[in-house]
């Protein structure tokens, strides 16, 4: 049966292809592969440390060999580490740092799934063994741009800044500094950069991709407001952690009360609760510690 394999070389080095389609080409089992992720981006620069992300879709999904053979792994390097995890609905996917700086993330999903392909805008079809792909469109960020919020997106995410600033100073009053820096940078600054990035993208119209963990994020932003963002990112310092919480809540307010105006009713900064968040900051700085 002759089948569809399509020119992968605009998105992956000629002998890395070769390899990938002469592997897909040998297992009947893989109806379909499409990559996605940053090669297949035309708004991404390649570099040497890009990973390939491969989705193939196969008609054995419940005994997939690939669960536990690691055999297919030699076609392309020797392995340095190797990383298996579960997804949704019997899915999975194997992550493999091999020693020649080539990486593959490597997911496996049913033939019945193959509609994920179609979701993703930066999916490009590699095979297609039963023409399942065609007419997929061209590669592009659409269904990675920031969306606008919801009011109770918009709501939630402004509680959670006003939630969390507290418990960092509760952290610093109790000389806990790797819990303080551990809500900090795990939980305060995504949600002040969540907000950065609605405003990064509303006078846009809605259409950038920040990437993930907002890496595109300074490319939208003007330059002193990103790098005050970037100074929140403190070392272990009880001083600068203090001024990180409160740059925290200036950030997110000043970008939030131009954001409300542009968003339009129903989109409402809580300046009642913040006042008394800081105000319970202040008071918890200013306490005596008792074994300080």
């Amino acid at each position: 049966m002759e089948h569809n394999f399509y020119n992968g070389a605009d998105y992956l080095p000629q002998d890395v292809l070769q390899r990938l389609l002469t592997w897909i080409q040998a297992d009947e089992h893989i109806r379909a592969a499409a990559l996605n992720g940053s090669r297949t981006n035309p708004r991404v620069r390649a570099d040497w440390l890009q990973d390939v992300d491969l989705a193939c879709y196969v008609d054995n999904l419940a005994d997939s060999p690939y669960r536990l053979d690691r055999s297919w792994m030699d076609a392309f390097g020797e392995p340095a580490v190797v990383q298996h995890n579960a997804l949704e609905d019997g899915a999975f996917i194997t992550m493999v740092q091999f020693t020649n700086a080539l990486r593959i993330d490597f997911s496996v999903w049913s033939v019945q799934q193959i509609s994920r392909v179609w979701a993703d805008s930066l999916s490009v079809a590699l095979a297609d063994k039963d023409e399942r792909l065609l007419g997929l469109p061209p590669a592009s960020e659409v269904s990675y741009y920031v969306r606008p919020p919801s009011v109770a997106e918009w709501n939630t995410c402004l509680n959670e800044i006003a939630w969390l600033a507290p418990y960092v100073a509760r952290a610093l009053w109790r000389a806990e500094m790797p819990r303080a820096l551990d809500i900090l940078h795990a939980y305060l600054i995504p949600q002040v950069r969540q907000v950065l990035s609605w405003q990064a993208a509303q006078p846009r119209g809605w259409q950038v991709n920040l990437g993930v963990s907002g890496r595109w994020l300074g490319r939208y932003l003007d330059p002193q407001l990103y790098s005050e963002f970037l100074a929140l990112y403190v070392p272990a310092d009880e001083a600068a952690i203090w001024q990180a919480v409160d740059q925290a809540l200036r950030l997110s307010e000043s970008s939030a009360l131009r954001l409300a105006d542009a968003l339009g009713s129903g989109y409402r900064f809580p300046y009642q609760d913040w006042e008394r968040v800081r105000i319970f900051i202040a008071q918890i700085k200013a306490e005596p510690r008792i074994n300080s």
